[in-house]
């Protein structure tokens, strides 16, 4: 799991005690990125069918994504978590099970949790994901993505990816580019007990915390 953790200090002091008081000691570990991952699944009449919780990964991509923006290469855009079957394969195209969303030529396809103001959005997209920093609570100062993927499938989430949309640096975070889609930044391959097999008229609520430590 990578997980992204920077400690900013919110004004300068000309007290250096202030300054140590406010900054986390360091170590010699590393900058982790952790991603905890809850999955809910309801049924047609909303009640709950199974719950898993995971961590995941950092992806490469992640990682370039995360640099750009630090660097002000690139600002962030639309985020969208991608429900999908893989079978465990690279190449999710090669998975034996169909995913969990169709087209609307009824082909199986991933579902994708994106935000409201998201464009070209098609009709296995679910634009209600909500992104937030809280500033207090047991998430503070974490990165929290949640929302429900609405199922219109038969088929298997078995991989889940949260991503990011590059936008031009010029671009201000407040009003973002609006294309879903992205860069993966997180991903985690389910196995056992926490893949999920689903059925039309269901609903999946997910809650991705990101942290840094």
């Amino acid at each position: 799991m990578a997980l992204l953790t920077v400690t900013t200090l919110a004004a300068c002091s000309s007290e250096p005690s202030a300054i140590a008081d406010s900054a986390a000691a360091p170590t010699d570990s590393g900058i982790t990125v952790h991603g905890q991952w809850v999955l809910e699944q309801h049924d047609v009449d909303g009640s709950l069918i199974a719950r898993s919780e995971f961590e995941n990964a950092l992806l490469s991509a992640g990682g370039r994504s995360i640099a750009r923006f630090l660097g002000r290469e690139k600002s962030p855009g639309t985020w969208n978590i991608m429900l999908m079957s893989c079978g465990g394969n690279d190449n999710c195209g090669l998975a034996s099970e169909p995913d969990p969303c169709i087209t609307d030529t009824s082909a199986p396809v991933l579902c994708v949790i994106t935000e409201p103001f998201a464009t070209d959005t098609q009709v296995y997209h679910s634009p209600n994901l909500t992104v937030e920093v809280p500033t207090s609570g047991t998430n503070a100062n974490q990165l929290v993505l949640s929302g429900v993927a609405n199922i219109t499938g038969t088929g298997v989430i078995d991989r889940v990816i949260t991503a990011v949309r590059e936008c031009d640096p010029t671009v201000a975070p407040a009003s973002p580019c609006t294309v879903a889609g992205g860069n993966g930044i997180t991903q985690a391959d389910l196995t056992g007990d926490d893949i999920l097999n689903v059925a039309p008229g269901q609903s999946v609520t997910v809650t991705v915390v990101i942290s840094f430590s």
